[in-house]
Order: C-alpha cells, then structure tokens, then sequence
C-alpha cells in the first residue's frame, strides 16, 4: 500500500483506511480525477487506487460488512465519499 497516488495514475479511484475495524477503518473513498491537481498524498497509513468504481465499491462494501455501504454514503452525501459516481445519484438522498 502506498500513502500517494499521481493523478495520471490510472488506478484514481481510491480508497484510503487508518487500520481500525469495520467502517471505522474507512476514512474516505471515490475518485481523485477531478479532486487534486497532480496527486493524492494522506497522512493515513494505507491508500490503495482501483481501476474503476465497482471493484473500489466490492472493497468498500466488505470492510463495512454492509452490501449497501458505498451506495448509501454516495446517495446520502457523506464526507467519506470523493464525488463524482458513475454508479449511483450523489445526494439523491441527501437531507438538504
């Protein structure tokens, strides 16, 4: 695991944890491609990059140990998640 991730980087859907259990072990996930300018460094011990969104949501899914997890912060707009989605609506959910 790595703590950066270039935004060149084909793998710019990331997910970035802290060692702790279940959700508390996610400190934020999605995609960096419109979010930084050259790269993605955290102070966080692990930050992994996938190629596309599913396989970042099947990860996800299973450290929270909720099939709806990623799903539920993206439709909700949760801090955890780095907008945009592919999959699901951002906010669509959201108590604005």
């Amino acid at each position: 695991m790595s703590d950066k991730i270039d935004k060149n980087d084909p793998r710019r859907w990331v997910l970035i944890t802290n060692n702790k259990k279940g959700e508390d072990n996610i400190v934020c996930f999605g995609n960096i491609g419109q979010l930084v300018q050259s790269a993605i460094e955290t102070g966080q011990p692990n930050l992994v990059g996938f190629e596309n969104e599913v396989e970042l949501e099947i990860t996800v899914n299973e450290i929270a140990g909720d099939p709806s997890y990623y799903k539920d912060l993206v439709e909700t707009m949760s801090s955890k998640f780095l907008f945009p989605s592919g999959i699901y609506q951002y906010g669509v959910r959201a108590n604005i």
